[in-house]
């Protein structure tokens, strides 16, 4: 389960629960629910991802922002410093399993859009 809103997910999480006891109570069985991995959403900097769509625009190429709610390392990054994603398309969507599959012209589109956000990053003043 993967959301934006800290509430929202311990909400959802919450009622997936009571849903799970009221099943076992009906069946007369214990089912036992564990969060094993939790984590805090992650908002990146403004400025980052204007620089991703701006690369985007520069180069041509369609894009969307959208939320991911995966743990990657740029969650982690985002910590200590500015960060960002760049996804490209996966063939039916599919992400993580053995179904996954990008082309390589998304590929290399994606790798165009990570240098073009470095060299705006390399071109700005130092504040």
């Amino acid at each position: 389960m993967r959301s934006l809103s800290e509430p929202i997910s311990k909400q959802a999480i919450s009622l997936f629960k009571e849903e799970l006891e009221g099943i076992g109570g009906k069946r007369g069985i214990e089912i036992n629910f564990e969060t094993e991995i939790s984590s805090k959403p992650v908002m990146f900097d403004s400025k980052m991802v204007d620089r991703i769509n701006r690369a985007c625009d520069n180069l041509n190429i369609p894009h969307v922002e959208m939320s991911s709610g995966a743990g990657h390392d740029a969650n982690h990054i985002a910590e200590v410093t500015s960060a960002g994603m760049v996804f490209v398309p996966s063939k039916n969507g599919r992400s993580h399993c053995p179904e996954e599959f990008s082309t390589f012209e998304d590929i290399c589109l994606g790798t165009e859009v990570i240098a073009g956000t470095i060299t705006q990053i390399d071109t700005e003043e130092v504040t």
